[in-house]
């Protein structure tokens, strides 16, 4: 998440050479942002396809493949009113290159991509994720070969009550 400096977001290549930027919006967050409010968390490791946590089996993620991951209920974040979850995504040290997509389950794939890597380069990346209806996310892996991935859990955008 960037914050906002006279209304806009402020990027900055501080090398001595070009570089290439590609910047996704993928939404905002002020006081009159339907009623959610931010509620941190102790992060939490929630998904972790090495020792089955979070997905129920120790398997990577198959190329071309989805993941469906229960983020509500648990970890400090309620059972329902939740609108989006706060994460960090890695992928530790992929055999291949391509990217993950994160996205709220029962919708479209977007083609925005969470997370990009490349052989042997453990990438992690934090990700706003609106979650489904069901109180999950997705995770698409649009990679060449299967990979591992992590989730870690940072927060919740929900109907907390203040105070």
């Amino acid at each position: 998440m960037l914050p906002l400096v006279d209304g806009k977001v402020v990027l900055r290549n501080t090398s001595r050479s070009s570089a290439n930027l590609i910047a996704d919006f993928v939404g905002w967050y002020g006081p009159t942002a339907s009623g959610s409010v931010f509620q941190p968390v102790s992060p939490a490791r929630i998904l972790n396809t090495r020792t089955g946590a979070g997905s129920g089996r120790i398997a990577k993620l198959g190329a071309h493949a989805t993941l469906k991951l229960k983020v509500t209920g648990a970890h400090g974040v309620p059972a329902s009113g939740v609108s989006a979850v706060d994460l960090n995504l890695t992928v530790p040290s992929p055999s291949g290159t391509g990217y993950l997509i994160a996205y709220a389950d029962g919708t479209s794939r977007p083609g925005v991509h969470s997370v990009d890597f490349t052989t042997k380069h453990t990438v992690a990346n934090r990700a706003l994720v609106k979650v489904g209806t069901d109180g999950e996310i997705d995770l698409y892996n649009a990679g060449s070969t299967s990979v591992d991935v992590y989730a870690d859990l940072l927060g919740d955008y929900g109907a907390h009550p203040v105070g």
